[in-house]
């Protein structure tokens, strides 16, 4: 019996359309897969950004109220997280502010931060007095320093970091912080009347 020739074309047209179908799904098969092996590579990318951030010291500077000294301004530099900084170095872009009895120790601390301190290790922190608050932060003194630090962690530089001190912020903050001495008074002071009662 001789093959219908049109049953041969229907059946070879079936079969070049199944095999379009599966090239198709079989292409976004492989598309699928090309994402899924892109989405691996960046997710151990960012495992190790992860793991490299962890163990990357973070340290800060700040001007503002002395931890133990009350009514006085200091220059503080701390290093925080798990492992040292090296190479620590703050630059202002000008003078830091001091009384007049503190003036040459705030030339020689910015000097000092200017110059870089070649370690600092995690939790520990440098502080320069600069002086006594109401003199540092007198009327009509510019208040806003732009400062730049930068620091060498386990896996290279970080930085520079850019950033804006404005003192102005503590000429309306509270003066007692808690736990001052004047806190520790007021408690005495009450207890004693209790103690009285």
């Amino acid at each position: 019996m001789t093959p219908d020739p049109w049953m041969a074309m229907g059946i070879s047209g079936a079969a070049a359309f199944f095999t379009g179908i599966a090239a198709i799904f079989t292409g976004l098969s492989a598309w699928q897969t090309g994402r899924t092996a892109k989405a691996a590579v960046d997710q151990v990318e960012l495992q190790r950004q992860i793991q490299i951030d962890a163990a990357q010291p973070y340290v800060w500077a700040d001007i503002g109220e002395h931890p133990t000294k009350q009514g006085v301004i200091a220059l503080r530099i701390k290093c925080e997280g798990p492992t040292a900084a090296r190479n620590v170095r703050l630059t202002c872009d000008r003078s830091l502010p001091s009384d007049e009895q503190l003036a040459t120790w705030a030339e020689k601390a910015q000097h000092a931060m200017e110059e870089g301190t070649s370690y600092l290790a995690p939790g520990r922190d440098l502080i320069w007095s600069l002086g006594v608050g109401h003199r540092v932060l007198r009327e009509g003194a510019d208040f806003r320093y732009r400062c730049s630090l930068s620091y060498d962690g386990p896996y290279g530089p970080v930085g520079p970091i850019d950033f804006v001190i404005d003192l102005g912020d503590w000429r309306t903050s509270n003066p007692n912080p808690p736990g001052s001495l004047n806190e520790i008074r007021l408690a005495i002071r009450d207890l004693a009347k209790a103690v009285e009662k």
